[in-house]
């Protein structure tokens, strides 16, 4: 499924079962990241799709959030470290 590709552009976004709905911006946060790569404009990597047309990333949702907020943070400069869990265990499958 071919789809446009701006920065400014609303993501469905579903991550092992779990639906999030993000902007492009955040997913591009961190330009040295995977999902930077996978999201930016222009690229022709072919993203997986569900049935709903969401794209779909086969990774854990408890631990996806984590990430959403890091990059949230970084893109608003505070310190993306505030976006992780205060017990560890939270991070663990």
């Amino acid at each position: 499924m071919a789809r446009s590709r701006h920065a400014d552009d609303i993501l469905n976004i579903n991550v092992g079962g779990k639906k999030y709905t993000v902007r492009r911006t955040d997913m591009l946060a961190d330009p040295r990241s995977k999902l930077a790569e996978w999201f930016k404009p222009g690229t022709l990597k072919p993203i997986a799709t569900d049935k709903g047309g969401n794209y779909y990333l086969d990774r854990d949702a408890k631990t996806f959030r984590h990430i959403l907020a890091y990059l949230r943070l970084k893109k608003e400069k505070f310190v993306p470290s505030l976006a992780l869990p205060s017990k560890p265990d939270d991070l663990a499958n």
